[in-house]
């Protein structure tokens, strides 16, 4: 088998409040192939965003390994990780309200190439959103501020 592509190895983060030791993500192990896709999922609160956050260095793991590519990424900055392959957004959602569902994607498209975080092909990137993404993929004519989310799901 090759070598992972993401290797979290025993990754552990935790903040101290007194004499509080809290668990963000505790003895987090997994392992991503080059081309794979994968899911974290998890309740509010379950350490996701740390996760995330640990892989493109907005934070430091208190202990463990991370990897990618066979390099390792404790220490690095994140500007050094994202110039490696691996960045993030945050989650404020900013919606052109009158755009289309897929016009939106489209416009998020040539913002990501105007700042050269091109991974994919646009093309490619919005066909693959639009499939992890079943509830646009039914309503990619309409607006964002038009469709009930919670009655399609």
């Amino acid at each position: 088998m090759p070598q992972p592509y993401v290797l979290f190895d025993n990754v552990c983060k935790y903040y101290q409040m007194g004499d509080t030791r809290i668990a963000a993500s505790d003895h987090v192990s997994f392992s991503i192939q080059k081309g794979e896709f994968c899911v974290i999922l998890g309740p509010s609160g379950a350490g996701k965003t740390t996760v995330f956050n640990m892989l493109t260095g907005v934070y430091r793991p208190t202990d463990g390994g991370i990897r990618l590519n066979g390099e390792n990424l404790i220490g690095k900055k994140p500007y050094e990780i994202n110039r490696m392959g691996v960045a993030r957004t945050f989650q404020n959602i900013r919606l052109f309200k009158e755009l289309s569902v897929i016009d939106n994607i489209i416009t998020e498209v040539k913002v990501v190439r105007i700042f050269k975080y091109q991974f994919l092909q646009p093309a490619v990137f919005i066909d693959n959103l639009i499939t992890i993404l079943f509830v646009y993929a039914q309503n990619r004519s309409r607006r964002p501020c038009d469709i009930d989310f919670e009655a399609a799901l």
